[in-house]
């Protein structure tokens, strides 16, 4: 996956705590890349 700009992560991040991202988004935010923006 190409890197995610940063507000469209805390977009995503927000639409999964409210469980409405798809498991190709979530995958993308889990990646090994996004790892440094959920300290």
């Amino acid at each position: 996956m190409t890197e995610i700009p940063d507000e469209f992560f805390a977009r995503l991040v927000a639409d999964d705590v409210k469980n409405k991202i798809t498991a190709q988004q979530r995958e993308g935010l889990m990646a090994e890349a996004n790892w440094d923006r959920w300290k």
